[in-house]
């Protein structure tokens, strides 16, 4: 469009903000890109792409709960087929006995213990007295949390 003139714009670039535009393709490919580094064998492989698939039946009849709690067991499945591959560089392993065997807990306590866990430190009582109170400055000092 822009080389026919039809659209004015003056491309220079693409900016992606975050990987997870689209969680499907992304799901998706776990599997193969892990197996392509010698993280996954031929049985880690199919055992992922079977989890990713079955999150993919999700979406399509759009049980989108259903969908994310199948993301959830999917990285699960990544993790006892790595030694637990970190979701943010391949490079390290960090097998998080808590994660391998807490299959009895609820997915999103799953994702949180993934995701979230690993890059906050502080507890929200901490983070809200503390960088956001000063940061705000409007905070009353009457007004705790935690």
């Amino acid at each position: 469009a822009i080389a026919k003139g039809t659209v004015k714009c003056n491309f220079a670039g693409v900016a992606l903000g975050d990987s997870w535009i689209s969680p499907l393709d992304s799901v998706l490919t776990w599997g193969p890109y892990l197996y392509s580094t010698s993280l996954l064998d031929d049985y880690g492989l199919a055992e992922v792409s079977s989890a990713a698939e079955a999150v993919k039946a999700a979406v399509q009849q759009q049980q989108f709960l259903k969908a994310t709690e199948l993301w959830s067991v999917t990285e699960t499945v990544v993790e006892q087929n790595t030694n637990g591959v970190n979701f943010y560089n391949i490079m390290t392993q960090d097998p998080d006995e808590e994660l391998v065997t807490s299959s009895g807990d609820h997915f999103l306590s799953l994702l949180t213990r993934r995701h979230i866990r690993p890059l906050h430190s502080q507890s929200l009582g901490q983070l809200m007295n503390g960088p956001i109170r000063k940061k705000l400055c409007i905070i009353p000092q009457n007004v705790t949390w935690g």
